[in-house]
């Protein structure tokens, strides 16, 4: 994990000391190196995490030989060193072992084709001398965050909306539209940002802005692509089978660091089976695995995730907080850049922290829930095909009943709390249903709490543009959670299969259940924030 940040400008000369602080701003995310440059009317700013080729060959902002091009890259191409064995071939030489040349020439020989030949997390931007041409670009899961703004003539950019901030350009007004989609659905949608005037750069997307100050903005990856090119598959066995070799794979390209490695476990199956992987291709002893628990056991996977450490035979550690979680909640407020209500950034902010006192890099299961049907929104579109049948009037009389009768209750994921929002979306059109499932708030509700002049400003239809999440509270605490299961391999195995069984959720939890602890249950990751707030 790294920090980028920059500015090019068709109209004046960059302010360098902008970018400067710009880049301070993003300490936290490489305290290792950090350097600011300038290319024509481009000035880049990085701090560094070292991971690949740590010597002060690889800083950057780097260059190519002819010092044509200029880079500032946050993140890691998995498949570097197969990409440069190719371009080897064609005469392509290299000064360092790192994966930031690698995007140069890459860029060199392929143009933005390059992004296809690119399996990884990343954000960079990328300087073009010759052509006067900046790109920017991000990876398909949107890991690495990326934002911009368009401000009198200059682009402005950075790894996080903090930096952003410090630009005297950038000016600090609401976006009433993103308040009203955090209200919704408890983050800001995809492009869509909490500041006025700034966007964040979608994922799968790259930006093309040249000397006309002409941004274009460019899907390179689109994985309803694999919807429409399903292959079968006979049975279950052989689903379980090909995504066990898929999920082996993509732990096998995330293990190549020259920093000490590791990987968060809890007590549900998506990180035990990362890790399990991970002990397959490495000797488990040197797996190093971490674990929070809490003083609240009816939340703590503590003794779950030894069950299955012990099971695994890798070097776990663990470490109970308890009530003072909250005293983070100040510091959370600033490392998530934008408000986000999901607390499960709590435990994290704390366990990437602990982890960091071992290693540099953590893999992590997060992602599984979003590409293998984990959640429950799932079943209940499941269920939804059967109960659209259902006359209207009926459903309308179960919604007064339930409401009237049933009493309210605040357990965690309560039965009551499920039934009344699945009947409040029996009746609509299933994507309406579906995103109606995992709204928060819905518009008159947050008419309710909200200035009226701020009425106007509420969307009508939470449904519209709505987009999935990707976020990162570990980056805060300069380590860097490469996340196993959104890669893009893995996300589009799913989706492009058509068997008679779910072939995502089911075969991984098949191929769990013969790779873990039996006693062990897979439970989602619910915070204690009752308790600790």
């Amino acid at each position: 994990m790294c920090g980028i940040a920059g500015a090019v400008s068709w109209t004046g000369r960059v302010d360098a000391a902008a970018i400067a602080s710009m880049t301070k701003q993003l300490v936290h995310r490489g305290p290792d190196a950090s350097g600011v440059a300038t290319l024509g009317p481009a000035v880049f700013g990085h701090r560094r995490l070292s991971i690949i080729d740590t010597s002060s060959a690889a800083d950057q902002p780097m260059f190519d030989g002819a010092r044509r091009l200029m880079l500032v890259f946050n993140g890691e191409i998995y498949n570097f060193r197969e990409i440069r064995t190719e371009l080897e071939t064609t005469g392509a030489s290299f000064r360092t072992r790192c994966d930031s040349e690698v995007i140069l020439a890459a860029y060199q020989r392929w143009d933005v084709k390059c992004l296809d030949h690119f399996n990884g997390m990343f954000a960079f931007a990328l300087w073009d001398e010759d052509q006067s041409r900046l790109l920017l670009a991000r990876d398909r899961a949107g890991e690495k965050p990326l934002f911009f703004s368009q401000v009198d003539g200059e682009i402005i950019f950075a790894s996080e909306l903090n930096a952003m901030l410090v630009h005297p350009q950038v000016r600090r007004e609401i976006s009433h539209t993103a308040v009203s989609q955090f209200l919704s659905f408890n983050y800001v949608l995809t492009s869509a940002c909490l500041v006025a005037g700034v966007q964040k750069l979608p994922p799968a997307h790259y930006l093309l802005l040249d000397g006309g100050g002409h941004a274009r903005v460019r899907r390179y990856w689109d994985l309803a692509a694999s919807f429409r090119e399903k292959r079968g598959i006979a049975s279950e066995q052989l689903a379980t089978e090909e995504l066990a070799a898929l999920i082996e794979d993509s732990v096998r390209l995330r293990l190549v660091s020259d920093v000490p490695l590791g990987a968060f476990l809890s007590g549900g199956i998506d990180s035990a089976s990362v890790v399990a992987a991970m002990s397959r291709v490495l000797p488990p002893s040197l797996v190093k695995t971490f674990t929070m628990g809490f003083d609240e056991e009816d939340y703590s996977e503590a003794s779950e995730a030894q069950a299955t450490a012990c099971c695994l035979q890798v070097d776990h550690y663990a470490r109970t907080v308890g009530g003072t979680l909250a005293a983070a909640l100040p510091k959370l407020v600033g490392a998530c850049d934008e408000p986000m209500a999901d607390s499960s950034a709590i435990p994290l902010y704390y366990l990437a922290g602990f982890a960091r006192e071992k290693v540099t890099v953590c893999l992590s299961g997060d992602g599984a829930d979003e590409i293998l049907a984990g959640y429950p929104t799932y079943l209940a579109d499941r269920l939804h095909v059967k109960g659209a049948r259902l006359p209207h009037g009926l459903v309308s009389l179960a919604q007064h009943a339930v409401d009237r009768f049933w009493p309210v209750t605040f357990d965690r994921g309560s039965f009551d709390y499920k039934l009344r929002h699945f009947l409040k979306g029996l009746s609509a059109e299933p994507q309406r249903a579906h995103v109606g499932w995992r709204t928060v708030f819905y518009p008159d509700e947050i008419r309710q709490v909200v200035r009226p002049d701020l009425h106007a400003t509420i969307a009508s239809d939470a449904f519209a543009g709505i987009k999935p999440l990707v976020s990162s509270i570990s980056y805060h605490r300069a380590t860097q959670a490469r996340l196993q299961l959104p890669g893009f391999a893995l996300a589009a195995w799913p989706v492009g299969r058509d068997v008679s069984i779910h072939p995502g959720r089911r075969s991984f939890d098949r191929l769990a259940r013969s790779r873990r602890p039996a006693r062990i249950a897979g439970r989602a990751h619910v915070a204690a924030k009752g308790q600790w707030i």
